[in-house]
């Protein structure tokens, strides 16, 4: 299995998370699912309030009916970048890893959220109480490209080895990016998915990250999972879904109920045609597919998982989104 990664750490404008130890210019005041920007707490994408507390917004899971203009403003949103740079070297020790920027900060986390929005999941929060150790995950990547770096990798911490065990990883060293790596990715590049799934964990909240010039890190931690979920989880989204979300494996993912264990079939309502799909996952919680037909934009897809007693059914239509 190939893996990706992201990484994160402190900086003047950081994320801040109510155990973050942050100096001025805020003091470690802000909220989780907060940054200071320039030295005032704000809330981050996909919260709302004053920036000391920051409650995360409830999206409608009405995927259907959303119209193309309120994905393509999110999408656009998302892909909003602020940072010049990802880290800030605060030596020239080769062990030095580096702070990372509260500007890489915000665009890794808005990237993560976006995508969250998309499925109908509310944004994770950020917590950057361990952010000395994610940018050592980031910086080790570069001598032991592991989960589980031995105590003989270059500048190895205990901290950023338990950080590594507890993050996604990736070799480039723009979080961001590598936001849109794990979401994205396909079978053929890792065969559980796992990374996607951690993306769209329906829990997922206090997250972190970590970035140097070796790679990146992505802690993703757990929290109470929304009072309203989907029916499921599926990339492409149902509705309108920008065309880039069609163009690597397609999947289904179950929130509450099982998924029928059944092949997916897929029709494309516009051209009146079924399309030809190549089945990878079946199971309960999962279901991943490639379509061998290429995808035309505008046009109405209907994907159904039936088993003969149960029957997941939803329609996307690819949209172009303007940047």
């Amino acid at each position: 299995m190939r893996h990706y990664a992201l990484a994160l750490a402190l900086a003047t404008a950081t994320a801040c998370g109510s155990s973050n130890p942050a100096g001025p210019p805020c003091d470690g005041t802000c909220g989780n699912g907060a940054a200071c920007v320039n030295a005032t707490c704000q809330c981050l994408e996909g919260f709302t309030g004053d920036g000391i507390t920051c409650t995360a917004e409830q999206p409608s899971i009405d995927l259907a009916n959303r119209s193309k203009a309120d994905v393509c403003s999110h999408w656009k949103a998302g892909h909003v970048v602020t940072a010049t740079a990802q880290f800030t070297p605060v030596s020239s020790d080769p062990c030095d890893p580096g702070v990372m920027t509260g500007e890489a900060i915000v665009d890794a986390s808005t990237r993560w959220n976006m995508y969250r929005w998309l499925v109908g999941l509310p944004a994770a929060s950020v917590n950057t109480m361990n952010a000395a150790d994610m940018q050592q995950c980031g910086l080790m990547l570069g001598y032991a490209f592991r989960h589980d770096p031995p105590p003989s990798t270059m500048c190895y911490t205990p901290g950023g080895a338990d950080a590594a065990g507890r993050s996604m990883i990736c070799s480039v060293g723009n979080a961001t990016t590598c936001m849109d790596l794990y979401t994205l990715e396909s079978y053929a590049t890792d065969n559980r998915l796992s990374h996607r799934k951690i993306v769209v964990g329906t829990n997922r909240n206090n997250v972190n990250f970590g970035a140097t010039r070796n790679g990146s890190c992505a802690l993703y931690a757990t929290g109470e999972a929304p009072a309203t979920l989907p029916a499921f989880i599926a990339i492409p989204n149902p509705g309108p879904t920008p065309m880039e979300m069609t163009r690597s494996t397609w999947s289904i993912h179950q929130t509450t109920d099982p998924l029928p264990i059944a092949d997916a079939k897929v029709f494309d309502e516009t051209a009146g045609t079924d399309v030809v799909v190549k089945q990878n996952l079946k199971y309960a919680g999962i279901n991943g597919f490639d379509l061998m037909t290429p995808i035309v934009t505008d046009h109405t897809y209907r994907v159904t998982l039936s088993d003969g007693s149960t029957t997941v059914e939803y329609r996307t239509t690819p949209v172009a989104c303007a940047r």
